[in-house]
């Protein structure tokens, strides 16, 4: 049962990053700086890291420093 819960919950929190994400798509500006640092996305917990498919290391340890 509590594995359920757990699931349950990271469910919920995707569905919020995604309704996040998808809304974003209407206001970021790609000129503005990485997306990560977008306050939206800051507030459901998006770092450099979620995005380091994107990034060199270096680009990663400079944005948790």
């Amino acid at each position: 049962m509590e594995d359920t819960t757990a699931l349950k919950a990271k469910i919920e929190e995707l569905e919020k990053k995604i309704t996040v994400m998808r809304s974003l798509l209407w206001e970021w500006n790609c000129s503005s700086g990485p997306v990560w640092e977008y306050w939206r996305l800051q507030e459901v917990g998006e770092t450099a890291a979620d995005y380091s498919h994107l990034l060199d290391d270096e680009e990663i340890e400079d944005e948790s420093a």
